[in-house]
């Protein structure tokens, strides 16, 4: 579960376009490791706190998924991420083995939801889309499902 970053390129100002690769259980709690990773980089690249705490809870909502929904709970089947710098965005992949988004679910009512009347469930991609700047969700036959966050840099 220990973080390998390969460096690629070193620029002179303060970014390094790198990739950094990082492998969870899937079990409750372990993206919280993801979490602190995600801080990590955001902070290494200069986002702002409001960014930073966006992308970090981001990326525990597509772990979770990952980690229930793709992986089904089986701490067997590691839910993998790769975080991918460039000048231009930080993009953040989740991936796991399940088939994807079968069916959209509804738009959460949010009202509803904290006036407790209705479960709080389903906020997972909603949350997701919200808080960063693009969602991309596609299959892939040698890595399974991937979910893509992209924050864009420039």
């Amino acid at each position: 579960m220990k973080p390998m970053a390969t460096e690629k390129q070193k620029t002179p100002d303060n970014l390094t376009t790198m990739t950094i690769e990082l492998s969870i259980p899937s079990a409750y709690g372990c993206e919280k490791i993801a979490m602190d990773t995600a801080r990590a980089v955001a902070r290494w690249i200069g986002l702002s706190e409001e960014r930073t705490e966006d992308l970090r809870t981001a990326v525990s909502e597509a772990c979770l998924n990952a980690i229930q929904h793709g992986n089904r709970l089986n701490a067997d089947r590691p839910v993998r991420l790769v975080f991918a710098l460039s000048q231009k965005k930080l993009s953040v992949d989740v991936i796991d083995s399940g088939m994807g988004i079968r069916r959209r679910p509804k738009t959460p009512d949010l009202e509803a939801i904290l006036a407790k009347n209705v479960p709080s469930r389903g906020w997972g991609l909603y949350l997701i889309e919200h808080l960063v700047d693009a969602v991309e969700y596609h299959r892939s036959k040698k890595h399974g499902h991937v979910t893509r966050l992209i924050v864009n840099l420039a």
